[in-house]
């Protein structure tokens, strides 16, 4: 294997590790760390139009799950990259691979969820489950994709 092929599958278990230690975050401080997003958001936001206590409440609450969405939608894109890197499967074989990044990224979207168990003030939700797995669906799809239109003009 050559340089490409190991960086790719370290680019994934580097982002992995970036998610395990999100979700190792107390709930305080994951919570702190949303909140300072949502008070950015909140001032620019209340300069156009005013912001009432609830919406702040669900604003708050769609930065989080948005956070889980674009992250497990970069690790699908990383996951399908590295199984591309290391498979000699034909390019007509795109969907099995893409089918296979989207069975890992799940299967670690479910380990991190039950992984919070473990953490101070988290929990484990099966709805946080839902939205990572089509994270990682959306992350596989952009990537197939793309290889799709690159061929196509080869």
């Amino acid at each position: 294997m050559d340089n490409k092929k190991y960086l790719s599958w370290l680019y994934a278990i580097l982002w992995m590790c970036l998610i395990f230690w999100f979700s190792h975050q107390p709930a305080s401080i994951s919570s702190e760390m949303s909140g300072g997003i949502l008070r950015g958001l909140v001032e620019i936001i209340g300069k156009i139009i005013s912001v009432s206590e609830g919406q702040v409440e669900i604003l708050h609450k769609l930065i989080r799950k948005l956070a889980h969405l674009s992250i497990y939608t970069v690790l699908g894109l990383l996951l399908y990259n590295a199984l591309m890197s290391t498979s000699n499967m034909s390019r007509y074989r795109y969907f099995e691979l893409g089918k296979r990044a989207f069975i890992i990224g799940m299967f670690y979207a479910m380990t991190d969820e039950l992984h919070q168990l473990f953490v101070i003030g988290r929990s484990c939700e099966f709805s946080d489950v839902l939205i990572d797995s089509f994270g990682v669906l959306l992350g596989v799809f952009i990537y197939y994709n793309s290889r799709k239109r690159k061929l196509k003009y080869l």
